[in-house]
């Protein structure tokens, strides 16, 4: 079968973590850094259990707030990160760039930068010196790949076969503990909108309350 031709009736996926790690700057950290900067932050595209995922990623561009100098990152060897210091949060735009041979489109992802510690472990990640991770599980789904990306991905293939791992280490971060850790985040996060919600249902009604028992002249 020729590189170029596509393998019918296949479908072959790699899953990657897209994420950001931040801190506060430390005292020698904040004397190097602009006056208004409070925090070190990293913008990463990683394969899952330490895959070497640049035998099928060409390169990762990384849209960084315009503020910053030269926003347009580009990164062609692993790892795949930036390394800035910074104030605020905001929207990363990550484009995956594939081997040119593998004639497959860049895909692009967003990620929000997290600085501030949140959700059910805020303490924890407060009294652990501030660390914040953030990490989102991406599966990349390739339907009828050409020939040498099947290739390429089937002689590379990945894990053990026993799934994720039940904690978190250093070296392998996406695990059963780490989905759950957003699963709670997210429900944290609701909770905090349905009280936002009710509590400005509850002025609207006072507000209503008060019209209508002011008199006419």
């Amino acid at each position: 079968m020729a590189p170029n031709t596509r393998v019918s009736k296949c479908q072959i996926s790699r899953p990657i973590l897209v994420g950001n790690d931040a801190k506060p700057l430390t005292k020698e950290e904040k004397e190097k850094a602009p006056t208004d900067h409070t925090h070190t932050w990293r913008i990463f595209v990683e394969g899952v259990d330490g895959e070497d995922i640049s035998k099928w990623v060409r390169k990762v561009v990384f849209k960084l707030h315009d503020t910053y100098n030269n926003p347009t990152r580009t990164i062609e060897s692993p790892p795949f990160e930036v390394i800035e210091t910074g104030w605020g949060e905001f929207d990363i735009m990550v484009r995956i760039f594939f081997a040119p041979e593998a004639h497959e489109k860049a895909l692009t992802f967003y990620h929000h930068l997290k600085l501030h510690p949140y959700g059910p472990r805020m303490e924890e990640m407060k009294a652990s010196g501030g660390l914040v991770e953030s990490v989102q599980y991406e599966e990349i789904v390739f339907n009828e790949p050409f020939e040498y990306t099947y290739k390429l991905l089937s002689q590379n293939p990945i894990g053990d076969g026993h799934g994720l791992a039940v904690e978190s280490e250093p070296d392998h971060p996406f695990s059963q503990q780490l989905e759950q850790d957003e699963a709670d985040k997210l429900d944290f996060a609701i909770q905090e909108v349905k009280k936002t919600i009710e509590m400005y249902k509850q002025q609207v009604q006072s507000l209503q309350g008060q019209k209508s028992s002011t008199p006419v002249e």
